[in-house]
């Protein structure tokens, strides 16, 4: 901008300017758009992700393809729409609200969640992560990443009707189920321990038998031996002289099975008044008959086989998987209906079951119409005086579930595939129990940027395998920051496998697992920036 200057006289003496240095404005806009361009080129390389780009009035002007795997609309669908093919959920108004608020340009950083309808009529759930864009201090659009997160939920959702499930089958045994841990302190109680000593839960969970005890009527060093064995994985049986809160003596005939109470080893009791002895073999029937029956209901199918291996019992759910009737199983083996490569699968379940680790096996079954049908099963193994005598069990019918695992591998292949066209490539590590990243795939220019193929890679050993020794320190300080969920950008030195040097830029992003709040893996992009170097080098 000019100025004119007078002298002291008026007249015109010249002028006066001044330059504005917007150099670093410029730069700033050029690492934003970079930035956006490496989020997009992540979350492209991302399963259950999508990102958008929408103008100033809510239109859709870019969405990465990946939207139509999550949603069952092409690209094409959605450019130049607004609705987000939105159902009328309550979640959505707000959601609306939100975006309205970010045109606004006030920046909320918490999610959004968003339900839409998938092409083919199901409900999506989305948690979103929305931006403005802004230019010369303007809101001129919005982008954002979208998750789907509609198995999570319904996880959640399984998860929790799992736990209601237990509640509701516990409390509706009449009789009294106590679950205690290796030194008898009660944990849980079912309805019937209410009833049966007329306390509540919250007086009876965190004592022990002894508060229940009549007194001077009960061995405890017996009753804590008991205890110890079944825990141990041997199933015991005593009888217990119990004292209700109104002051009236009892005695109860009280079972002890190894157990698992939120994936921790308990002891479940299950308790029987038998005061009346009368009425005790008439008490033991009804009791089995509700487990029989309980069995008899369920999808699953519950068995017992003896030592040989041969059905002595399998509930009639197994007609649901396999087809067979279960009256046509008593007496066969169950070793001759399992798939013949993964008969060597059964040794290492019979280890599981002998040393009472209940880790659930997966394996397939030939069913009576002679298709191979997935099972999971856990177990345990029956005592009599000490002595193996047979093993119980459950399959869960999984087959739906395989079908479905079998498809996603089959789609990230495909992904794979198209990937190989890029320049770059996107990759995928996991850690093992030692800390050690071992590659599990990668997509894109892979073969072009590291001269490797991927068996060829690992064997080598690696990333590491192909830095120079003072790359190496600075990766221990990338490991040390993915330890602590923060992500790396950087320029790298590496060797290509002819031995010239490749320089390339990192993305990577920690893979976190929430269960052990510790890394699991990492993932990201590679780009090849060896020739952009060259240029600066040389301009330098």
């Amino acid at each position: 901008m000019a100025t004119l200057i007078h002298d002291s006289n008026g007249k015109k003496i010249g002028f006066q300017s001044s330059i504005l240095d917007i150099t670093e404005k410029k730069e700033i806009e050029y690492e934003a758009e970079l930035n956006r361009d490496r989020m997009q080129l992540l979350v492209e390389g991302t399963p259950h992700l999508f990102f958008y780009v929408q103008d100033k009035n809510g239109y859709i002007e870019y969405i990465s393809p990946s939207v139509e795997d999550i949603t069952g609309y092409k690209v094409s669908d959605w450019l130049n729409q607004r609705d987000w093919f939105a159902t009328e959920s309550a979640v959505n108004q707000i959601a609306k609200a939100r975006t309205h608020k970010h045109l606004a340009g006030k920046i909320d950083t918490s999610p959004i969640y968003v339900e839409i309808k998938h092409a083919n009529n199901e409900t999506v759930q989305l948690e979103v992560y929305e931006r403005p864009i802004f230019k010369e201090g303007k809101v001129v659009g919005l982008r954002g990443v979208a998750h789907d997160i509609t198995q999570k939920l319904k996880s959640e959702e399984r998860l929790r009707l799992s736990e209601s499930s237990y509640r509701s089958i516990i409390d509706s045994i009449t009789e009294s189920i106590y679950i205690q841990d290796e030194n008898g302190v009660f944990v849980d109680v079912n309805e019937g321990a209410v009833a049966m000593y007329g306390y509540d839960k919250q007086t009876l969970i965190g004592k022990t038998p002894e508060f229940v005890s009549a007194p001077s009527r009960n061995d405890f060093d017996t009753i804590k031996i008991a205890v110890s064995k079944a825990f141990a994985g041997e199933k015991q049986q005593l009888e217990f002289w119990g004292k209700r809160k109104n002051g009236e003596e009892f005695l109860k005939d009280v079972r002890l099975y190894p157990g698992t109470y939120f994936n921790k080893k308990v002891v479940i009791a299950v308790a029987s008044d038998i005061t009346e002895r009368k009425k005790s073999e008439k008490l033991l029937q009804e009791s089995e008959e509700k487990y029989r029956t309980l069995a008899e209901n369920v999808n699953d199918a519950l068995y017992l086989i003896d030592r040989n291996g041969r059905f002595s019992y399998i509930s009639s759910g197994v007609k649901n998987i396999l087809g067979y009737d279960a009256n046509d199983l008593i007496g066969k083996r169950l070793i001759d209906f399992i798939y013949p490569e993964d008969t060597k699968l059964m040794p290492q379940q019979l280890r599981k079951i002998i040393t009472n680790t209940f880790e659930p096996t997966d394996y397939r079954l030939i069913s009576k119409s002679g298709s191979v049908h997935w099972v999971r099963s856990t177990g345990k193994a029956v005592y009599d005086n000490g002595r193996v005598t047979g093993f119980l069990g459950v399959m869960i019918d999984i087959n739906k579930e395989k079908i479905f695992e079998q498809r996603i591998k089959l789609s990230e292949e495909r992904y794979r595939i198209i990937s190989s066209l890029t320049s770059d490539y996107l990759f995928s590590t996991l850690v093992d129990k030692n800390g050690n990243h071992r590659i599990e795939w990668a997509a894109g220019s892979f073969e072009k940027i590291t001269g490797y193929t991927l068996e060829e890679y690992r064997e080598v050993g690696g990333w590491r395998a192909t830095l120079p020794p003072d790359e190496l320190i600075k990766d221990d300080h990338d490991i040390e920051r993915l330890k602590h969920r923060l992500k790396v950008d950087r320029e790298v030195k590496t060797y290509h496998k002819d031995g010239s040097v490749v320089w390339v830029r990192t993305y990577a992003q920690p893979l976190w697992d929430e269960k052990t709040n510790t890394l699991k893996g990492v993932y990201g992009a590679v780009q090849d920036i060896t020739r952009q170097r060259k240029v600066k080098n040389l301009s330098e």
